[in-house]
């Protein structure tokens, strides 16, 4: 789907789920997840994200929660930033745009240190504070297994002169002694 019609999608998704909320509330939470949340989040303060909107500033009320996977920060709408209580940043790419959206929101020493972040290590915003924090779970328990595809063992192909032998074989010439003699005829 071009990114138009998921935005429409996923605002009728978000619209549904509001709705079956709202008519039957339930007390298990809902977590709705925006991979590359870049495409559904850029400009959102147009009719198509009016769902995803409410359900980012109203949705824990009915036990609904985002969460949203970017890779730039430069890229998310300075609303839905902005209504997002908590956050985990890694670390920062290239792009300079994403750096100093990064400085204006934590300053220019927390920029300096998403820079350095390695693997497994984010830096944490709740209630206005900032820490660095490592996630264990970026450590692998077992590494990944190479891919190998069955074998599949198909029956050798008789050549041509076995088949030659094979037919006179079971014909009416003879033993395998009289088939060499009518062999040798033939050829």
């Amino acid at each position: 789907m071009i990114p138009d019609h998921q935005k429409l999608f996923v605002d009728k998704v978000l619209r549904d789920l509001w709705d079956s909320r709202v008519n039957n509330p339930s007390n298990q939470w809902a977590l709705v997840v925006f991979e590359e949340a870049q495409l559904f989040m850029r400009n959102i303060r147009g009719s198509v994200s009016q769902n995803l909107l409410r359900i980012a500033s109203a949705g824990r009320d009915l036990k609904v929660r985002i969460l949203a996977i970017t890779v730039d920060l430069a890229l998310i709408d300075p609303s839905i930033i902005r209504l997002c209580s908590q956050r985990y940043h890694g670390r920062l790419g290239i792009e300079d745009n994403g750096k100093r959206k990064f400085r204006g929101y934590y300053g220019g020493d927390w920029c300096r240190i998403a820079q350095e972040l390695d693997l497994g290590f984010f830096i944490y915003l709740f209630k206005n504070k900032l820490k660095v924090v490592h996630v264990p779970l970026f450590e692998p328990k077992r590494l990944p297994e190479p891919y190998t595809p069955p074998t599949i063992e198909l029956p050798k192909s008789k050549g041509l002169w076995q088949r030659i032998k094979e037919f006179f074989g079971t014909s009416k010439y003879g033993k395998a002694g009289e088939q060499n003699e009518a062999m040798r005829v033939l050829w």
